[in-house]
């Protein structure tokens, strides 16, 4: 009985679906995914969402995860234990613990979604023995207790968590061996498991069976027992998929089954794969198509196509069927790709009329609706089309249909609806009129040229209104056909573009440059509104795009540029709408008044929706949702039941406002990539900044150089995913949010160490903003110089640095007051020193005067022959005492020379051995005298040697001199010369050899022995000091004046050598003198000139001591001209100047003078033959004395020797630079200057000769330097000047000279031997000469030319100084040239 009644409700429910409606309730359009969106495989065999959003596909080859833009496939790859054991991935499911479990055909995996890695059970060693080794994965499943269940084709295993195992449960034995294909779970929490030969079981939380359902005979059978899906619906009703068997839904209350199947008519296919609910509707994925059973009325829509155009399938046999978070219907097909598909994609619908493979090029325009449910479009080259609303079929129909006809023929720029005919205007100034029953055209007014109709309506007059391109701007047609005559303010009215009645006989009218006009034809005025108006009257562009009014009588005015405004015919324009509010564009295509009070406007970047009660815009601008390239002018209509349609350049756009509905979904944000200085991070890497996914980290410590780093950034909202939007900020860096618009990854650069946190937040396509979005803490650390200890150790080094450079300005100071404090000793002590050296040295000059009147007379009587012997000796006693004296000043003054740096080699070629041998003779008397033995021991008998003869005599004499006095009587004095290598002298005295002479290959040691009394060690550290006495001189009878061995330090220092001095065995005392004898160790300066020169320190300046003598002649050779001349002497000392006197007068008339002052006075004015003047004297010295002599032209012809005591060559060079003709020192032997007076005078008789005979200083080819020349290239300019001047005296010679005339007359005759007559004579035959020779011209315009006022005394004197006429002259020479 009780199955009866069973029955009878199945039937009743049979037979009460059997009559409901086969219609949807709701209608699919789905967008799809391929591999050529980067799908691995277009077989998807599983679709899942995990926690955080992204999209995971199970296909045939891999498995896909997809974030809205893009996927990262996962595949097995043979021999990498980290990737997939297969590529056919049969089943998905995600747990707690952050693992996604995989299943394949070939074993299980596990993804550790934080590090985004795969593990397969396979390749791990702790799974060989586990049965689900190399296992078919047929289904997997986690439960509300979170338990992790896996179905196989072995049975059915929970995994256990804490022993990583899996175990068998078979529900104590209920459950066979059989394979789980599906596993699921209900409202209470019963584990409902699918198999493949056995029907559905169904147990409770604990795994207590509750009911087995099956195929068998009963009312409770299922169709089949291959379960193939397992849902719940809302009511808690069970739906039951089998694999052949098609759909059965089971009440758990009365375990009634009600099957679904294709016998029955209530599926579309009995192959079912997947079973989901879907806005309130069960979604049915089979063999063939998806079915959508209605659970209210029980009606079925199949969808079976794969139309992509219409939104249908991507491929009829369905796989898997999945609705995510955002409610998206994703289902997964046999080979098509994942179709998806959401109410809010389906809000506009688009009609490419460009694609397929008949392209319908050209802009789609201005529509019309017909009450046929006919929507008929304008088009720009294509014709009139029409739109079948009922059907979606387009028809297209040619103006001109001609093959060949050119598309201009075929634009159509208007169009106006009545009845069955469709008014259509063009751009050819014609005006047609379409039979839609007949479908033809007809031409119903021509302008005949060529001009746009772009507005036609009919308005309250009955006349036909046509808006015009022509100046005319309005034309009115009557229904007869006739013109009505023209308004004289449509003149006014230019290029009309839109135009509305907004009561009869008043006119609005928009112009494509002239803005808004408002016309009464009662009154005939016209006001003008545009962009050149003030107030209310101004628009923001004058080109007017629409006029149009809403339901509530409000007028709204569209421009191209300026947006929209409101008008009202008293209050003008009002409420300028642009951009700035909120609109997506300033350029205005169409404005549509919908039913819902909104308008809806097309731009030109998409379409707004304007809420005139809450001023409120929304838009709509994703190309993905909204796919016109661009809007048409004027290309918007509503049509009945509120549908509205915008063309556009590539089709149309059509749409219901009421079912425009905001994705009210907020995308969860994810960070999907990390890069720093531009290489991708990922964990594991090298790196090591990451252990974790970045989506999965919190925070990352990055380094001081790793300061460029960028994040990746994705919204998961799949509803058309290019449209969303996203910004970011990184806080403790930006101040705002950067808005990235699309842009999906954010940069920075060169960051300062610190903390920082990226922060970044998106929205979906609707601006739907998800505010909290995701953030990411970033340390980048400080590098060590730039931390806290590292800032306290510079601290600590910076008061260290202060502290040390205190101590040392500190110290400075101190040392400072010290060095002070000892510069001024040594100071002290230097400047005692030079007061001592200049008081020797002055001492030294005071000494030259007296000696040379000691040892100059001494010499004249010592060279008689006729005195007593006695007295002879005695003055010869007195003569040696005082050259004695004279060497004593002559160390002085060396000692003196080399202080300033005035001493100097003068080095040449010698034998070393000869040269110490005649040393050794001069010495050997002093020595025989004394007893004292004295020996000269050399190594070899020749020493060829480069050194300086005369500054080596002086140290030999220094050295032999001191030993002498310290060793005596029947003591022994020793000289050595010993030759050495270098490596020899290495040998002998080691470190002896200065650095920068070690490259010499020879050396030469000059040793003085003695066995004297010796010297004691404290005085060897000082014994070379100036003007050191050793302690037992100053004790004795035989001090020194400590100067000799200082000389000797000193010149050994010149030849590179070093001196020192050593103790001798047993007594006495050693110096030796190591000096280099090759030629490579000395400069080129320092080698002497010839012998004589090198005998000379002081360079070619003789002194007294080594003067030779004067020949015995002198006195028969010092008269040079027969004449007697005339000498100035200047000497402040009176007894020297008497002495010179005495010597001078014989053979000059010598004229004297004590000082400088009157020493010129008298030059000037007896302009003496020469002049000789010591240099110290009172008043003017000899140095100022002969400047001013050699500076005056009167006098500068005057030769000037300067005597004096000071022999350094700085004072010497003084006196050559003043002019000085010679220089001589006192003491001097006077046959010397004897000798050197008469030198200068016989070179100035010279001079005389020359002068006499050549007249001018280019004939001589002597470059003028001398004050004589300088005075003498004057005189030939002023001669010169004046030579053809017959009047030329010595009068205009000495006003052109500057001299008086007894000064030139004796100046000129010194220096030339020739009176002023003469020389004007001579010179002017010089220049006679040369024109001869030189010009054309004749020997009697020459003599006029040069001064001559008779031809005769001009031949005359010619002959006397040439010793030919002028005419042999010119015949000689010319010959002569000619000859060359």
């Amino acid at each position: 009985m009780k199955n009866q009644k069973i029955w009878i409700l199945c039937w009743l429910g049979c037979l009460l679906l059997s009559s409901f409606s086969a219609k949807a309730a709701i209608e699919l359009r789905s967008e799809r995914l391929t591999t050529a969106d980067g799908l691995a495989n277009n077989s998807v065999r599983y679709i899942y969402q995990d926690s955080k959003g992204f999209i995971w596909m199970a296909t045939l080859n891999g498995l896909n995860r997809y974030d809205g833009n893009s996927f990262v496939v996962y595949k097995h790859s043979n021999g990498d234990s980290l990737s997939l054991s297969s590529n056919h991935v049969t089943a998905l499911a995600e747990d707690d613990r952050g693992n996604l479990w995989v299943g394949t055909m070939n074993g299980l995996n596990r993804m550790d979604l934080r590090v985004d890695r795969v593990y397969s059970l396979n390749d791990m060693a702790a799974y060989k023995q586990s049965p689900l080794y190399h296992t078919w994965i047929s289904s997997l499943y986690v439960d509300r207790q979170k338990r992790f269940w896996v179905g196989t084709n072995k049975g059915l295993y929970l995994y256990d968590y804490e022993n990583d195992s899996f175990i068998l449960n078979d529900l104590e034995g209920e459950l066979p061996r059989d394979q789980i294909m599906v596993i699921n779970e209900d409202h209470d929490g019963n584990l409902l498991v699918g198999t493949l030969q056995n029907g559905l079981y169904i147990c409770d939380s604990k795994l207590n069976l509750l009911s087995h359902y099956s195929k068998n005979t009963t009312p409770f059978s299922l169709t089949d027992n291959n379960i193939s899906a397992i849902h719940e619906d809302s009511e808690e009703r069970l739906w039951v998929g089998t694999r052949s068997g098609g759909l059965n839904r089971i009440d758990t209350k009365t375990n009634a089954v009600t099957h679904y199947t294709a016998w029955n008519g209530r599926l579309g296919n009995n192959s079912v794969r997947t079973i989901n609910t879907y806005n309130g509707q069960l979604v049915v994925g089979t063999f063939n198509g998806l079915s959508l059973l209605n659970l209210v009325d029980g009606s079925c829509t199949t969808y079976t196509n794969f139309d992509e155009q219409k939104g249908g399938l991507s491929h009829f046999s369905v796989f898997s069927a999945f609705v995510d978070n955002a409610n998206t219907l994703w289902v997964g097909t046999y080979a098509g790709g994942v179709s998806y598909s959401n109410p809010l994609n389906s809000r506009f619908t688009f009609y490419d009329l460009q694609g397929g493979s008949d392209k319908l090029f050209g802009i789609f325009a201005t529509m019309a609706y017909q009450p046929d449910h006919t929507l008929w479009i304008a088009s720009e080259g294509r014709g009139l089309f029409s739109l079948d609303l009922n059907t979606d079929m387009f028809e297209r129909f040619l103006l001109d249909a001609r093959p060949n006809a050119l598309n201009d023929r075929n634009i159509i720029k208007s169009l106006f609806v009545e009845g069955d005919f469709v008014w259509c205007g063009t751009q050819k100034g014609t005006l047609y009129r379409f039979d839609t029953r007949t479908k033809k055209f007809s031409l119903f007014y021509t302008f005949h040229k060529e001009v746009s109709i772009y507005t036609i309506t009919r308005c309250s007059d009955g006349a036909l209104w046509l808006g015009t391109t022509d100046n005319t701007g309005i034309v009115r047609v009557f229904p007869d056909g006739r013109i009505a005559p023209s308004d004289s303010v449509f003149a006014l009215l230019p290029s009309v573009r839109s135009f509305l009645e907004i009561r009869d006989g008043v006119y609005l009218v928009g112009m494509h440059t002239g803005g808004l006009a408002l016309y009464d034809s009662h009154t005939y005025k016209l006001i003008k509104y545009n962009t050149r108006e003030e107030g209310s009257r101004k628009l923001y562009n004058d080109q007017v795009s629409n006029i149009v009014k809403d339901r509530e009588e409000r007028i709204w005015i569209g421009t191209f540029g300026g947006g929209f405004c409101c008008f009202d015919e008293e209050k003008c324009i009002m409420d300028w709408l642009t951009a700035v509010e909120g609109l997506s564009d300033d350029n205005i295509n169409s404005i549509i008044p919908g039913d819902d009070g909104k308008l809806w406007i097309s731009t030109g970047n998409g379409i707004s929706a304007y809420d005139p009660e809450s001023r409120q815009f929304t838009n709509y601008m994703g190309r993905s949702e909204i796919p016109v390239n661009e809007f048409s002018m004027k290309g918007g209509i509503k049509l009945p039941g509120d549908r509205i349609y915008f063309s556009g350049s590539n089709g149309l756009v059509s749409f219901y406002p009421e079912r425009l509905i905001e994705n009210r979904f907020i995308p969860p944000v994810v960070l999907t990539s990390f890069t720093v200085n531009n290489k991708p991070v990922v964990p594991g890497d090298p790196s090591g900044l990451l252990d974790k996914v970045l989506d999965y980290t919190q925070a990352i410590d990055l380094d001081y150089n790793q300061n460029n780093f960028s994040v990746g950034y994705a919204a998961l909202n799949y509803l058309y995913p290019n449209q969303n939007k996203y910004a970011y900020m990184l806080e403790g860096y930006d101040t705002d949010w950067n808005d990235a618009g699309s842009r999906k990854e954010a940069f920075y650069t060169n960051l300062k160490p610190g903390d920082y946190v990226f922060r970044v937040r998106a929205s979906n396509n609707d601006g739907l903003w998800n505010d909290e979005g995701r953030s990411l803490s970033i340390h980048i650390r400080t590098p060590f110089w730039r931390t806290w200890y590292a800032y306290m150790l510079y601290l600590l080094i910076i008061g260290g640095i202060f502290y040390v450079v205190w101590y040392y300005l500190h110290m400075k100071r101190k040392l400072e007051q010290d060095l002070v404090e000892k510069q001024k000793e040594q100071q002290r002590q230097e400047e005692f020193h030079q007061s001592k050296i200049r008081m020797f040295t002055n001492f030294s000059h005071e000494l030259r005067t007296p000696l040379m009147l000691i040892l100059s007379p001494l010499d004249e009587v010592l060279q008689r022959v006729d005195m007593n012997p006695n007295l002879k000796g005695t003055l010869r006693l007195v003569y040696g005492n005082a050259q004695r004296l004279l060497l004593l000043v002559n160390q002085l003054m060396d000692l003196r020379k080399n202080q300033s740096g005035n001493l100097q080699l003068r080095v040449s070629h010698n034998d070393l051995y000869l040269f110490t041998q005649e040393i050794y003779i001069a010495f050997n008397q002093i020595a025989v005298k004394e007893r004292i033995i004295f020996r000269l021991e050399s190594d070899e008998s020749g020493i060829d040697a480069w050194f300086d003869r005369v500054l080596l005599e002086k140290v030999f004499f220094n050295l032999l001199s001191n030993a002498f006095k310290h060793t005596a009587p029947d003591e022994s004095i020793t000289i050595r010369l010993q030759s050495f290598s270098v490596a020899g002298l290495q040998e002998q005295f080691p470190g002896r050899i200065s650095g920068e002479v070690r490259g010499t290959s020879r050396y030469v040691c000059l040793s003085v022995e003695d066995t004297g009394k010796g010297i004691d060690d404290s005085d060897k550290f000082h014994i070379f000091s100036p003007f050191y006495q050793g302690t037992d001189e100053s004790e004795s009878n035989t001090a020194g004046t400590g100067i000799g061995l200082s000389l000797v330090l000193s010149i050994v220092k010149l030849h590179k050598g070093v001196v020192w001095v050593e103790g001798n065995k047993p007594k006495g005392a050693v110096f030796r003198v190591l000096i280099p004898v090759n030629r490579e160790a000395y400069a080129h300066e320092q080698f002497a000139e010839d012998d004589s020169s090198a005998r000379n320190p002081y360079g070619g300046i003789e002194v007294a001591e080594d003067e030779s003598k004067v020949p015995d002649n002198m006195q028969e050779r010092l008269p040079v001209s027969g004449q007697r001349y005339t000498l100035l002497l200047a000497e402040d000392n009176p007894d020297v100047r008497r002495y010179i006197c005495k010597h001078l007068e014989p053979y000059f008339d010598v004229l004297e003078a004590e000082n400088g002052v009157d020493a010129f006075d008298k030059i000037a004015e007896t302009l003496p033959d020469l002049v000789v003047s010591d240099i110290m004297m009172p008043k003017k010295d000899g140095l100022q004395l002969c400047s001013e002599i050699k500076q005056d032209l009167r006098t500068g012809h005057i030769p000037v020797i300067i005597i004096t005591a000071k022999s350094m060559v700085m004072h010497i060079k003084e006196g050559f630079q003043c002019g000085a003709d010679d220089y001589i020192v006192k003491p001097f032997n006077m046959e010397v200057l004897l000798c050197r007076i008469r030198n200068i005078l016989a070179s100035r008789e010279r001079l005389k000769e020359l002068y006499g005979k050549k007249s001018s200083l280019e004939s001589l080819g002597i470059k003028t330097t001398s004050a004589d020349d300088t005075f003498m290239q004057k005189l030939f300019g002023v001669i010169e000047q004046n030579l053809s001047n017959p009047g030329l005296n010595v009068e205009i010679l000495c006003k052109g000279v500057g001299m008086g005339r007894a000064n030139f007359y004796r100046k000129l005759k010194a220096i030339t031997d020739l009176s002023p007559v003469d020389l004007i004579r001579d010179k002017r035959l010089e220049i006679a000469a040369r024109m001869l020779l030189e010009t054309d011209m004749n020997i009697s315009e020459v003599s006029a030319n040069i001064g001559f006022n008779s031809h005769a005394y001009f031949a005359t004197c010619f002959k006397a100084m040439y010793g030919m006429s002028p005419t042999e002259y010119v015949q000689q020479n010319k010959k002569n040239l000619y000859h060359v």
